[in-house]
């Protein structure tokens, strides 16, 4: 053969050898580098390097930390991380970007396909910039309940089953009813564990984001929640303000309040609140007036990754392998976003004590409303913003138009680039 065509041949071969899946005996020995805002699970990660021959090396950072070091490495292209994860308020930004993640879509393109055929909407277009590259990937459903105190169930509607109480609160009609109902009692209780859990969900009813093309929407569904917070407050309906008020975490224990509005990662809190104490068990599931999704994690691989193939791989197992999204809820709770894992928890029939023999798997699927991500880039700001100026007008220190012009004030200051009117 003549030297000329071996070389093509070589190379051919080499570009094909490199085109296919990773394989850990065909590469070197590789490091992988991890940025996450929480500990990473040990035995995954212990798992994957005994798999694949690899080190991981985990840097835990909060999330403002984590943005504010991730800027300066992507400007100094030194350091750069090979996997990031970020929670759903921040994920926006830095998958617009164009310089931080890599298409995975481009990338690995039967793994995106499978991803977006077996996970609902709202999480995949989280990660998906507006071009439609898929940027990162979600992997927890952070589904939206109501979680009620039973024994005051009970004395207030006559039931504690979760279908009748999702029916008595289905309406902020009927909610200021039951509080009224709760007063009369006169038992200490109040309706509501904190307000601004029950707003943050309010904010949710929006159909339209904060920011469309770079201006600030202030929404109905917004403007109602000022005089909805100004009767809440007057009516003296919830327990606490913020839910790091000792009064709102012990009311877990004490049955101060009837209802709590959050996410599926608050049973686990729930559970370690109320352990060995009257509480336990005393909670329930049933479905909100306001379906919703609050949380959840997603992974992005970045552009300047050292081994793009073999950090999918890792990011692959852990959003992605139905085996260990089913083993990571049973060992951790979490709440899988891949529905065929979900599914396969709910035909089970999971029980727990925590919830006084309710399965809380079949309670949260039963609450899955697919609804339309709103998210942008700016939310966790101008939410704080928000959240605000609802206490100055619901106080009675500032009137309305005053709050609002404070609210448009801090959002121009922080974002000078939006149009805000």
């Amino acid at each position: 053969m003549k030297p000329m065509r071996m070389l093509l041949l070589v190379v051919l071969l080499a570009t094909l050898l490199y085109g296919c899946n990773y394989d850990a005996s065909s590469e070197k020995k590789d490091t992988l580098t991890i940025w996450i805002p929480f500990d990473l699970d040990r035995e995954t990660m212990e798992e994957f390097e005994e798999e694949y021959g690899v080190t991981i090396d985990v840097t835990i950072l909060n999330a403002t930390d984590l943005q504010v070091k991730l800027t300066q490495v992507l400007k100094t292209q030194q350091n750069v991380p090979d996997i990031v994860y970020l929670y759903d308020s921040i994920t926006r930004r830095w998958v617009e970007s164009d310089v931080t993640f890599l298409d995975l879509s481009e990338a690995f393109p039967e793994d995106i396909a499978y991803y977006e055929e077996n996970f609902p909407e709202h999480v995949t277009a989280l990660g998906r910039n507006d071009q439609g590259e898929m940027k990162a990937v979600g992997y927890q459903n952070p589904i939206g309940v109501a979680y009620y105190n039973r024994e005051l169930a009970k004395e207030l509607i006559g039931s504690d089953d979760p279908k009748k109480v999702a029916e008595a609160t289905s309406s902020l009609k009927r909610l200021f009813a039951l509080n009224d109902q709760l007063k009369e009692m006169n038992v200490g209780s109040q309706l509501i564990g904190n307000i601004e859990d029950f707003q943050k969900m309010y904010l949710l009813k929006r159909k339209e984001p904060w920011v469309i093309e770079d201006k600030l929407i202030i929404s109905d569904e917004a403007m109602e929640l000022f005089d909805i917070s100004k009767k809440m407050y007057e009516e003296n309906m919830f327990a606490a303000e913020v839910p790091t008020d000792s009064s709102y975490t012990t009311g877990f224990t004490e049955g101060s309040f009837f209802l709590d509005y959050n996410p599926t990662w608050k049973l686990n809190t729930i559970a370690d609140l109320t352990k060995e104490t009257e509480g336990y068990g005393n909670w329930g599931i049933a479905n909100p007036f306001i379906p919703y999704h609050n949380g959840g994690t997603w992974i992005g691989i970045t552009k300047d990754a050292k081994n793009p193939k073999l950090a999918w791989e890792f990011v692959k197992r852990v959003a992605l392998d139905e085996e260990h999204l089913y083993q990571d809820a049973m060992k951790r709770g979490d709440v899988p976003a891949n529905e065929r894992v979900m599914e396969r928890i709910v035909a089970e029939e999971r029980p727990s004590d925590v919830l006084g023999g309710q399965d809380p798997y079949a309670a949260f699927h039963d609450a899955a409303i697919e609804r339309s991500n709103i998210l942008t880039q700016y939310d966790r700001s101008i939410n704080n913003y928000f959240l605000d100026v609802l206490r100055q007008y619901a106080v009675g220190t500032t009137p309305k138009d005053e709050a609002l012009t404070n609210f448009k004030r801090n959002v121009k200051s922080a974002y000078p680039d939006l149009e805000v009117e």
